[in-house]
């Protein structure tokens, strides 16, 4: 009896360390070539990024990671784009970048960290639900290693998208585990996490849960399950609360420059089935969810209902990214800030890879030949994903290199911390969550200009909300570029004393009366009670979830 419970100790911890060391493998592979680029490729979502890690890192090291506002980044311009577009996603990165000081080397193993996470959080998201470890394994590598993970990275550094297509499989299996078993967990920590990642993408995955909650709602007669349900709704709100709090605070006073798109049209069928059976770099579902989707229709007797359910959401979700959905009509409504239609590939993209581990082995039943097939699908996943790194490679290895000013118009690659320096130091106007008052003097706030008494001044920028100017007389109005919003309390010190300040009418702040000669002005966004309320509540639903964590898994311990 000991010794087989020794057995089975030892073949546990083998076949986890096992796995641990392929998927280790799997993701320096899935980076190898990018590393061996020696240079990182500009795309439009990268300087946005960049400049909020450069961002949360300064203010880290300041002692104010929560900072709602750009004081440091972003033309020091006190852009609330750190309160309005989630950040907490970017902190591995932070922390990372403190250790790593080459830039094109820190982005670059970025990658790869990130696919080592993202197998451990498919693969064990996986099988918590399914018990099977051979699909898990399929699933997670199909998954993680998809062109549209090198695409969402490499392609267009849409690192808010990748991190929600990371912890996506937590949402999918935590629903289906709160169904089957009243489980809440997986559930709670997906959503929070994919929350505090996107908020476009939130709303994706909302849709998602409530086509597959439709055809299970006779489920939720039962109270045990209601409860469950509950408990995943409130510690997820209360988790999320340090997001969610500022956020609709600042949107409820101000009108802002928020992202949408005048003109949205679908993707037709062809494309989708060209780009994807080709293995192009895109943001379309991948080879093997085509052929997932073709196993599970071919196999649909053997598939249960949840299988099922989750086949034809994927097709609806197919239609709704397509030409065929009146999407001239959708893109007049607020359905217009998705931009761009192929954002709701990324549900297809979680299901279908599902599906196709699941009826794949279907095939191979002889337990030998299952072992050979999760060998060959690992091998043909990873061959393709290094074509896919080789592509983007040797498309981008002729562009030319940021050594100079930044240019939106042009494709640059990034050899050297000199060239990301370039990209914080451009003139680029980009006016994401700006207040919508503040539109004709977006030049001066990029370019550092002071108006006093209808005449300019350039300021010297020092970082952390400071500026350094000289007045040639004394002025009777002063105003500062840096952006005003609605219900946040500010401080301003002009040579390191406090003075009285007030928007003026392009919701830049503004000071009155100032000598002439040399001076300072330091720029503060005070913490309200909201802060501290978004503080007190997430720090209660994380204390819930840990309690919760650990209960249950001392219950399983206490079971085996």
């Amino acid at each position: 009896m000991l010794n087989k419970f020794i057995d089975n100790r030892f073949s546990k911890y083998y076949t986890t360390v096992i796995i641990l060391l392929s998927f280790l493998i799997l993701s320096v592979l899935s980076g190898f070539f990018l590393y061996h680029s020696h240079f990182v490729a500009m795309e439009w979502d990268l300087e946005f990024h960049w400049q909020r890690i450069l961002e949360m890192k300064k203010s880290l090291l300041n002692g104010d990671f929560f900072s709602l506002v750009a004081v440091n980044y972003f033309h020091q311009s006190g852009s609330a784009v750190m309160a309005m577009y989630p950040k907490i996603n970017l902190v591995p990165m932070v922390i990372l970048s403190f250790f790593i000081k080459s830039q094109v080397v820190f982005f670059n193993v970025s990658f790869m960290i990130r696919n080592f996470f993202a197998l451990l959080i498919s693969y064990y998201s996986s099988y918590y639900f399914n018990k099977n470890k051979s699909s898990s394994f399929v699933f997670a590598v199909s998954y993680v290693l998809s062109d549209m993970g090198i695409y969402y990275y490499a392609g267009v550094s849409a690192l808010g998208t990748l991190s929600v297509i990371t912890y996506l499989p937590l949402v999918m299996f935590g629903f289906l585990s709160l169904i089957k078993k009243n489980k809440w967990i997986e559930l709670t920590i997906g959503m929070s996490a994919i929350l505090l990642s996107h908020v476009l993408s939130f709303g994706i995955v909302i849709l998602f849960l409530f086509l597959l909650l439709i055809p299970n709602l006779k489920c939720f007669k039962n109270i045990i399950k209601i409860q469950s349900l509950l408990k995943a709704i409130l510690v997820t709100i209360m988790i999320t609360g340090i997001f969610w709090i500022p956020f609709i605070w600042i949107s409820l006073n101000n009108k802002m420059i928020i992202p949408t798109s005048d003109s949205i049209e679908g993707n037709s069928f062809l494309t989708l089935a060209t780009v994807s059976l080709n293995n192009v770099v895109s943001d379309y579902i991948g080879v093997l969810s085509i052929v997932g989707m073709l196993l599970g229709f071919l196999y649909y007797k053997r598939l249960d209902k949840f299988k099922k359910q989750l086949l034809w959401i994927s097709v609806i979700f197919i239609y709704f990214a397509s030409g065929l959905f009146p999407w001239s009509i959708a893109s007049h409504t607020f359905i217009s800030h998705i931009q761009f239609p192929s954002r709701l590939y990324i549900i297809p993209q979680v299901i279908l890879c599902y599906i196709f581990s699941e009826t794949f082995l279907m095939i191979a039943i002889v337990k030998l030949r299952r072992k050979f097939s999760v060998l060959f699908i690992t091998i043909l996943v990873i061959l393709m994903q290094m074509g896919a790194q080789e592509f983007l490679v040797n498309s981008n290895s002729g562009r030319p290199e940021l050594d100079s000013g930044y240019n939106y118009d042009v494709n640059y690659v990034l050899r050297n911390n000199k060239d990301f320096s370039n990209i914080i130091h451009s003139k680029s106007n980009s006016t994401d969550y700006y207040p919508m008052e503040s539109v004709p003097v977006v030049n001066d706030i990029s370019n550092g200009i002071i108006t006093y008494d209808n005449k300019k001044v350039k300021t010297k920028k020092y970082g952390d909300g400071k500026y350094y100017f000289i007045l040639k007389k004394d002025a009777s109005n002063l105003t500062i570029p840096f952006l005003h919003y609605k219900g946040l309390t500010y401080q301003v010190k002009l040579d390191d004393k406090i003075v009285n300040s007030y928007s003026n009418d392009h919701s830049l702040i503004s000071i009155k009366n100032i000598k002439k000669g040399k001076h300072v002005i330091k720029v503060m966004a005070l913490k309200s009670w909201y802060d501290y309320l978004s503080y007190v509540l997430s720090s209660l639903g994380i204390i819930i979830l840990l309690y919760s964590l650990i209960k249950e898994y001392w219950l399983k311990r206490k079971n085996e």
